[in-house]
């Protein structure tokens, strides 16, 4: 992937890019979402590195941390480097040899940095504070390696070590910023349908056991069918799309099949009263 001028080019670019994040990253395709909510599933393993740089939303935003670089990276120290390549890779010869041979040590150090770990929160998606883990674990190797082997003294190890975090810790943030725009935005059409199946799911309805005993409540089961009063449906809709309407909620039910009517079209009636309805089967 590298930069063009295309905006054909960039827009394939982009889909691309964001199909191997779904795969790699938790090897899910298309990205899971719960609602208008980011599912949050553990990162897998494995990393992207692309001349474009796409941001994403929501859950494909989750899924990777974005690094905005200001100034050419073949600088001279790299060029360098890359004309002896046996530097490098000599260093990560050793670096690898000394990572299987204290295996066992920096497994257990790793099980305690994660038992820690998980005591903290950085007010970020549970993708983004696992990212944050393993990015600052697997630098914080790379400098007790140095410091054993003396190309570094603890207190410069230390302080590298404290810039990093900081650094680190201001591209997780920035990029959980991106994934709160899908979810702070108001969701189409079509994602209402969703939305109610994942609030049933969650049990968030309070339901009557039958019509006799209905009162205050969001609805009732009956005949195999989910009911809903229009206005307590929409309360909690509005808790997470304010600006839905009860029409929005209708069309997108009967885009998914999901609404019954009666022989006239109108809702279901259950005693004296009206309810949307929806078939269980369809919510499942």
């Amino acid at each position: 992937m590298f930069p063009t001028d295309s905006g054909e080019i960039k827009r394939t670019i982009k889909k691309v890019f964001l199909q191997l994040v779904r795969l790699i990253g938790n090897q899910n395709s298309p990205a899971s979402m719960d609602g208008k909510n980011v599912t949050e599933k553990p990162p897998q393993s494995n990393a992207i590195i692309t001349g474009e740089f796409p941001d994403g939303l929501g859950s494909d935003a989750a899924r990777c941390v974005i690094v905005e670089l200001n100034a050419k990276v073949l600088d001279e120290r790299l060029y360098k480097f890359q004309r002896k390549p046996l530097i490098v890779s000599t260093f990560y010869y050793f670096f690898i040899q000394w990572f299987v041979a204290e295996y066992d040590d920096i497994k257990g150090l790793l099980e305690n940095w994660l038992d820690d770990f998980r005591k903290m929160d950085l007010g970020v998606n549970s993708h983004l504070q696992d990212t944050y883990f393993c990015f600052d674990t697997a630098y914080k190797f790379f400098l007790l390696y140095c410091v054993e082997k003396e190309f570094a003294t603890p207190e410069d190890a230390r302080a590298e070590h404290n810039y990093f975090q900081k650094f680190l810790l201001e591209l997780v943030k920035k990029q959980d910023g991106r994934v709160k725009q899908s979810k702070d935005s108001e969701p189409e059409t079509a994602d209402l349908y969703e939305l109610i199946r994942m609030l049933h799911k969650k049990e968030t309805f309070d339901l009557a056991k039958d019509i006799k005993r209905f009162k205050n409540h969001d609805g009732l089961l009956h005949e195999g069918l989910l009911c809903l009063r229009s206005e307590n449906l929409m309360k909690h809709i509005h808790k997470i799309a304010p600006t839905a309407t009860l029409a929005d909620v209708r069309q997108s039910l009967i885009v998914k099949d999901a609404l019954w009517l009666d022989g006239e079209g109108k809702n279901k009636k259950v005693g004296q009263r009206r309810f949307i309805s929806i078939p269980l089967k369809k919510l499942r």
